[in-house]
């Protein structure tokens, strides 16, 4: 039995919120931590990888400053930093393409 595929979430714009970002990647990337790619889960190719290195540098426009309380200085938070920090972020075991699984993801055995 076929399961139906569900379309990618909306890219936000340049201007939208930190977190809409934020939100974003982690609905669209996931992290292989044995090749230490991360895995655009919309991308059905064999192009659907990427270093870390590329994945921060593509996404690296999108931060937003933050105002620390000590001494008033202010630091940038990248939505990639966030992204992987969180523990939402899906953690991709392989790259396979099965059509008669749930896409973009699915879990093996279950």
């Amino acid at each position: 039995m076929r399961q139906a595929i569900r379309p990618m979430p909306a890219k936000p714009t340049d201007a939208a919120p930190l977190a809409e970002k934020i939100a974003w990647l982690i609905d669209t990337h996931g992290f292989d931590p044995r090749a230490n790619k991360v895995v655009m889960l919309y991308e059905p190719s064999v192009y659907c990888s990427m270093t870390l290195e590329a994945f921060k540098t593509l996404y690296m426009p999108w931060w937003e400053e933050e105002q620390r309380k000590e001494k008033g200085k202010a630091t940038r938070v990248y939505a990639t930093s966030a992204w992987m920090l969180n523990a939402r972020r899906p953690e991709i075991a392989g790259v396979r393409m099965r059509p008669d699984r749930g896409f973009p993801c699915y879990m093996e055995g279950g």
